[in-house]
């Protein structure tokens, strides 16, 4: 694809997002909530040239369906071409596009990505020298942080919704506040830790580095976090959008 503007329609799970990409550079990102009265909106405002869709909100794609501007993302045609191996048949195409993304940024070496939005989602990417392929060696998808905090407050009598802000507050200070609140952060952190000492311990198997992507991604760009030297390789909250763009260069 040698046109100098793409542009890109992730179609998200509590979100969506339109990617506009001008001479290799990532220029825009809007977002937008992931209904049909929004995305009607969005619709008017893309450019009249072609518009790749990752979709992971099959009851949203009738609104582009069977228009010349817009095409969808093949997950199979995007494994074979980048050598993946061993992905699930029911992953996400933007999960897909996480992994494009993440070998792109670390050729050549085994790569983990952590993608931390409505669900958290952890791969492991195994790098296999002698056929140049890559093979998933791990994979889960769990509720991501807000999501977590909706579904205390939906389905206890006792405890408060905890917002983002306060959550990043909480993550900042510190930790000598008692309260239920105070706890339910505090219960979101410690997962975090663990699920990052987990990883180190597969990266360090394959000898790989890690990726964070996602909403949340910012909570690792300061100190809350402790990882091991050369375990962090890089921290893109858009890597998805960088994947679908892989994968439009390389049809």
């Amino acid at each position: 694809m040698n046109e100098e503007i793409v542009q890109i329609l992730l179609l998200g799970s509590s979100n969506s997002c339109l990617a506009l990409f001008e001479n290799n550079e990532l220029i825009k990102v809007k977002k937008v909530s992931s209904n049909q009265e929004s995305l009607e909106k969005l619709k008017l405002s893309l450019l009249n040239i072609k518009c790749l869709i990752v979709s992971v909100r099959p009851d949203l794609n009738f609104l582009f369906e069977g228009e010349k501007n817009f095409y969808f993302f093949d997950k199979n045609l995007a494994a074979e071409k980048f050598g993946l191996f061993g992905l699930y048949p029911e992953m996400g195409a933007d999960r897909i596009c996480n992994l494009i993304g993440a070998i792109k940024t670390c050729s050549g070496k085994s790569v983990g990505v952590f993608d931390l939005g409505t669900c958290n989602t952890w791969s492991l990417l195994n790098y296999e020298l002698q056929s140049k392929n890559y093979q998933l060696k791990e994979s889960f998808i769990i509720p991501g942080i807000t999501t977590s905090f909706k579904s205390l407050k939906q389905f206890t009598s006792s405890l408060s919704l905890v917002n983002e802000w306060e959550f990043i507050e909480y993550c900042l200070t510190p930790k000598n506040k008692k309260s239920m609140r105070a706890a339910i952060c505090e219960g979101q952190l410690y997962l975090l830790q663990s699920l990052i000492h987990s990883f180190e311990k597969a990266l360090e198997e394959y000898n790989g580095q890690l990726i964070i992507t996602g909403g949340w991604s910012k909570l690792f760009e300061g100190n809350y976090f402790k990882l091991k030297p050369k375990t962090l390789l890089k921290i893109e909250p858009n890597l998805t959008i960088w994947g679908a763009y892989f994968y439009l260069k390389a049809l």
